[in-house]
């Protein structure tokens, strides 16, 4: 499989081995560049004090935490947004579909994390004394909605057969290596 085919092209129909095959060298890619920019600016999706154990009870720390974190993985979907698209988008060929339902699931996600990029997500909440973020409503139910479709993806372009022949988009991928 040509990796160039898999990463950057939306046109065609690619099978599951591929997919997943894909999905994990995005999957290592990502968390070695997180590891680097956690190293080497700082960003990071967990504190220091969280790391160590401690309960951060100051809420502008723990804002300060949310859109750090933000940032980092904002800056993470930015990188991998059109090689997942693209692999993402072949595998709904190979299943007969145009993608629509990819395209509303990335949509979703930059909606999240612009949302906790700039805050508007969260909200300040008392509990036993203390002031602490937690998410808005609308916030956890765009987040469900995300996981339910982020489900549906997997089942549909991880373990369901693609269209048997050729299709719409092109010739059954099971003809090629």
């Amino acid at each position: 499989m040509d990796l160039k085919f898999l990463f950057t092209d939306f046109s065609g129909r690619i099978r599951r081995r591929h997919f997943w095959f894909g999905s994990l060298i995005m999957i290592a890619v990502g968390l070695l560049i997180a590891m680097l920019l956690s190293a080497t600016l700082g960003l990071g999706l967990i504190s220091g004090a969280e790391m160590a154990g401690e309960t951060i009870t100051d809420f502008d720390t723990q804002m300060e935490n949310i859109t750090q974190s933000g940032w980092l993985s904002l800056l993470l979907f930015l990188i991998f947004f059109s090689p997942g698209a693209a692999l993402s988008i072949k595998r709904r060929h190979d299943r007969g579909a145009a993608g629509t339902d990819v395209w509303v699931f990335y949509g979703l996600q930059l909606l999240l994390l612009l949302a906790q990029v700039t805050g508007l997500g969260y909200t300040a909440q008392e509990l036993g004394g203390l002031t602490i973020a937690t998410p808005t409503t609308l916030y956890k139910v765009v987040s469900s909605l995300m996981g339910i479709l982020g489900l549906y993806l997997i089942v549909v372009m991880g373990f369901l057969k693609g269209t048997e022949g050729p299709n719409a988009y092109g010739p059954d991928p099971k003809g090629e290596a």
